[in-house]
């Protein structure tokens, strides 16, 4: 009987002492805590670098008004990339109640319409929180600054018509004092109304599952970068044409910083920061086979957009065809997150609404 019971005592040891990570490591635990550091580690700092770019750029509206000088109108069209680089990386959270209220649609949507745009700074009004409520997201946002900054890829045109037009320039501070008014709409959201529910959202169904909307987020933004951002501008999704004027932020010419960004972020948010998605999945796969090749994938994109070498919208124009490795790179990556990481995590796939159409 004794040896019985030592036999049993014995496998139970076994078990437990294998059960645990070697050297004393504590096994990492997706649970509330960890989406609670996943919002104040990730969500809050990049909605709060957003809020902070544009203050600056209100700051940088000021000071050109006043002083008509290029100097400041260099600042001020250097600031408005800053600021879409920023938005770039909130993409990542944009999710559950956020994605519900459609703050994203307003804060950039495009293409903008610059006949519409026109017809309201023609109108000469008082343009305010009132006036923008009741405007479509193809005539405010970071696509319209965009517009008045840098005109049809002519910023010293662009910057002459502010100069000469009174409500043009208080379109241009209105539309970027809406978009502090929906940043910090949008924290007060997280902060008052869903981190909590965020991070305690653990059932079975996706919409109510913080790790199912997470990782379906990065998912979404990667295959957008593919779709919407490179493939159907390119003409490489449902149809052949390539459409270069397609391409988010084509006027400045800063389409390839903005994927950029939000790759980082992306990056970031798996590899780096202090609450990461690495952490789980190297838990589980002790190889580290799928974060090693995660990371081939992205140094590969890092690679097609050092070799295109010019911006995205040139590169369309001149030969859409060396934009394919660029495209084949985001679809590799995509996949990864879309197949192997879901599955180690045990996360269903949501299909997303990139589909080219």
């Amino acid at each position: 009987m004794k040896k019985i019971i030592f036999g049993i005592f014995g496998i139970l040891l076994i078990s437990f002492v294998f059960s645990c990570k070697n050297q004393g490591e504590e096994p990492i635990v997706m649970d509330n805590v960890f989406f609670e550091t996943y919002y104040s580690d990730n969500i809050l700092p990049s909605l709060t670098n957003f809020k902070q770019a544009l203050k600056t750029q209100q700051t940088n509206i000021t000071n050109f008004k006043a002083s008509k000088s290029d100097a400041d109108y260099k600042k001020l069209a250097a600031q408005w990339l800053v600021s879409a680089k920023a938005y770039s990386k909130t993409e990542v959270y944009n999710f559950g109640l956020i994605k519900n209220n459609y703050y994203s649609l307003n804060i950039y949507n495009y293409p903008i319409n610059t006949a519409l745009i026109e017809k309201n700074i023609a109108d000469k009004s008082i343009y305010n929180q009132g006036y923008f409520s009741k405007q479509s997201t193809t005539k405010k946002g970071l696509g319209t600054l965009e517009y008045l900054l840098f005109g049809k890829q002519n910023s010293t045109e662009a910057k002459t018509l502010l100069l000469n037009d009174s409500f043009r320039m208080a379109y241009l501070e209105a539309i970027n004092d809406e978009l502090i008014r929906l940043s910090q709409v949008i924290i007060d959201t997280w902060e008052e109304d869903y981190k909590n529910n965020f991070a305690n959202a653990n059932r079975s169904t996706c919409s109510e599952n913080a790790k199912c909307l997470s990782i379906n987020q990065i998912i979404n933004v990667l295959d957008m970068a593919k779709v919407t951002k490179v493939g159907k501008p390119a003409g490489f999704e449902k149809s052949s044409n390539s459409v270069p004027t397609g391409l988010q932020a084509y006027r400045s010419k800063n389409s390839l910083l903005l994927i950029q960004a939000m790759l980082a972020e992306v990056k970031d948010v798996y590899f780096n920061r202090k609450t990461n998605y690495a952490s789980m999945v190297n838990a589980i796969d002790n190889s580290k086979k799928i974060s090693d090749e995660i990371a081939k994938k992205f140094d590969a994109v890092d690679k097609e957009i050092t070799a295109l070498n010019t911006p995205l919208f040139d590169a369309i124009n001149t030969d859409a065809k060396t934009v394919k490795p660029l495209y084949n790179a985001l679809k590799e990556l995509s996949i990864l997150f879309a197949v192997d990481v879901t599955s180690i995590l045990s996360v269903t796939v949501v299909p997303t609404d990139n589909d080219g159409d």
